[in-house]
């Protein structure tokens, strides 16, 4: 179905929506496991995965629906900062427990990463975090996200979107790389001074 610009479309019209695997026993390392999980402190601020740091787990451990596909997009839901982010499975397995929905897209009008990035703006955010409740832990109800207007115009508009994005994204790690390369230099050159060269 070809659908022309949209102002606002429910999240729920373009995707299903499931909860990761609640570990009732909690959870053990297994280090022969077939499948990595993605737990809250795993996924940075910055929306950065640490893959290298992730726990294993045996496939028959967790509930199928919770193991991540391709184009799967995850969304803190129990947490402060909903923050939402795509995992390409590629040669491993990942799933996710209970303290994150998965959004699995059902719409091919819309494209993956621009309603992640779509989730991840400012105003967004904002939203999302208004909407959590809960006082110990908060917590965004699967409505509030369900109910979540999305806007969706062409997909040449969202390629375009993404791609200014990333250009963004990259310009900013190289502005962060110059800047820690001139802090070692400045200090090297202080060092250098105490020692009277």
């Amino acid at each position: 179905m070809k659908r022309e610009y949209t102002s606002q479309i429910h999240l729920s019209d373009l995707a299903i929506l499931e909860q990761g695997h609640l570990f009732r026993k909690g959870i053990s390392n297994l280090p022969m496991g077939n499948i990595s999980l993605i737990q809250p402190n795993d996924v940075a601020q910055d929306k950065e995965l640490d893959i290298d740091g992730l726990h294993k787990v045996k496939y028959n451990d967790v509930k199928e629906s919770s193991i991540l596909k391709k184009n799967d997009i995850i969304i803190k839901t129990k947490a402060t900062n909903p923050i939402a982010l795509m995992v390409e499975p590629g040669n491993n397995q990942f799933a996710v427990t209970n303290h994150f929905t998965i959004i699995r897209i059902i719409d091919e009008n819309i494209s993956p990463k621009y309603l992640t990035w779509f989730l991840n703006t400012k105003q967004t955010q904002e939203y999302l975090s208004r909407m959590m409740v809960g006082t110990s832990v908060p917590f965004l109800k699967k409505t509030t996200l369900m109910d979540l207007g999305i806007p969706v115009p062409h997909r040449k508009i969202q390629e375009r979107i993404v791609m200014m994005n990333e250009l963004h994204e990259d310009e900013d790690q190289l502005t962060r790389q110059i800047v820690d390369l001139k802090k070692d230099l400045v200090e090297q050159l202080s060092i250098n001074l105490l020692k009277g060269e």
